[in-house]
């Protein structure tokens, strides 16, 4: 039997969040199926990769449009933002052509940016009786992300930014409602973003896949050393991020260093932002994209979440823990991670109790180190891409049927 995959990226080509997430659901289908990977790239390829998880790599060519643009086309359509970010022609057409060539059991598409391909899914098998398994991954309920967003650009007075998210809002919630309710089954990392898709949809089958990744990878990282060095994994085009950084850089860091001077933050993912504050011995930097993540966090004694918006399950976080590292996270940052606040990671909100979290780690080496080793099993035995990929697998394998259109 084979899958297609359809993604707006190669996952095995670029590291962010989502492109972790899918190559462990690849890789889990690839050990009992024949997997094809169709998705989005700066050039048009087909080619078979050789010894892998994939049976077939096709690539289209790609280039987005600009934010006016897309902001233009999105009032006019009264579509969401999300929903034109990705959008290809030349995919869509790719896409038909492959349903009508290959004989599929299942289909998967990754991520609401790509659920214009659901029509065209359901155009190719309009006359057919039968038609593979559709799964949707909805990375996270993206209608809860810009709810949030618009809530914490009013606190903080960014009104064009709060009115933005808002109005994004109820476009997302109907997009989002039509794509659910058009898959055999969506998948979703947490149990809080299963919960705001079942408030879209009561009917809709939903299912809880978590992220994961291959914790191996990670096994050989030094424990925290003694230097108080923070680190925030985030790619900055993504917005949660950018304000997370905002926060970290203007309320954090010179909260952190009047209790402790000498601490260092660094800030990695791409958008990088040459902007750098320095307080005595303590500093803050923008390090831009860095193609080695396990290099940046073997300089660090502490991996940060500070996220204020946003869903899913992070997996910059997932990758600390991995690393032995402690995490601190807002509870947003740690949303959707199984695991025991005080002893697995910590979790504070809010100015103060952020930062004085983060200070009573960053000084204490032992401590550090105890929550370092607690992350690594807890990830270990939870979130290692054996085990994500045996979930994924029996829910598409309760998914494969070929059913009525």
């Amino acid at each position: 039997m084979k899958v297609l995959f359809v993604s707006a990226s190669d996952p095995y080509a670029e590291t962010a969040g989502a492109d972790l997430r899918l190559r462990t659901f690849l890789e889990g289908a690839a050990r009992r199926y024949e997997v094809d990977l169709l998705c989005l790239a700066e050039r048009t390829r087909i080619e078979r990769p050789g010894p892998g998880p994939l049976a077939r790599l096709e690539t289209r060519r790609f280039r987005a449009s600009g934010r006016i643009k897309r902001l233009l086309r999105s009032l006019t359509l009264r579509l969401p933002d999300l929903a034109l970010r990705s959008w290809s022609r030349d995919m869509a057409i790719a896409f038909y052509r492959r349903l009508l060539l290959e004989d599929y059991s299942a289909v998967h598409i990754a991520g609401l940016q790509m659920a214009y391909l659901v029509d065209v899914f359901r155009a190719a098998f309009k006359s057919h009786p039968k038609r593979p398994a559709l799964t949707f991954d909805d990375l996270n309920a993206e209608y809860v992300v810009h709810r949030r967003l618009s809530s914490v650009e009013t606190r903080r007075g960014r009104w064009l930014r709060a009115v933005y998210s808002a109005a994004q809002d109820p476009l997302l919630r109907a997009y989002e409602t039509k794509t659910i309710r058009s898959a055999d089954v969506v998948i979703c990392p947490s149990s809080d973003d299963r919960d705001w898709l079942r408030a879209l949809d009561a009917s809709t089958r939903i299912e809880i896949v978590p992220s994961g990744l291959n914790t191996e990878a990670y096994v050989e990282v030094p424990p925290p050393a003694e230097r108080p060095v923070a680190v925030f994994i985030g790619d900055q085009t993504y917005r949660p991020n950018r304000q997370a950084a905002d926060w970290l850089e203007s309320k954090i860091a010179p909260a952190v260093w009047r209790t402790l001077p000498e601490a260092e933050f660094v800030v990695v993912g791409k958008g990088y932002r040459p902007s750098a504050t320095r307080n005595g011995a303590g500093a803050f930097r923008y390090a831009g994209y860095v193609s080695d993540i396990t290099s940046m966090i073997e300089t660090s004694k502490v991996v940060l979440a500070p996220l204020l918006a946003g869903g899913g399950i992070k997996l910059k976080v997932l990758e600390g823990m991995a690393a032995g590292r402690p995490v601190v996270a807002t509870s947003v940052g740690a949303a959707g991670i199984d695991a025991q606040g005080g002893r697995d990671l910590v979790v504070a909100d809010g100015i103060e109790a952020y930062s004085r979290a983060l200070v009573s780690v960053l000084s204490n080496t032992s401590r550090a180190r105890e929550l370092g080793n607690a992350a690594r099993r807890r990830v270990t035995a939870l979130y290692d891409s054996t085990v994500v990929g045996s979930t994924y697998v029996e829910v598409l394998e309760q998914t494969m049927n070929p059913t009525d259109i």
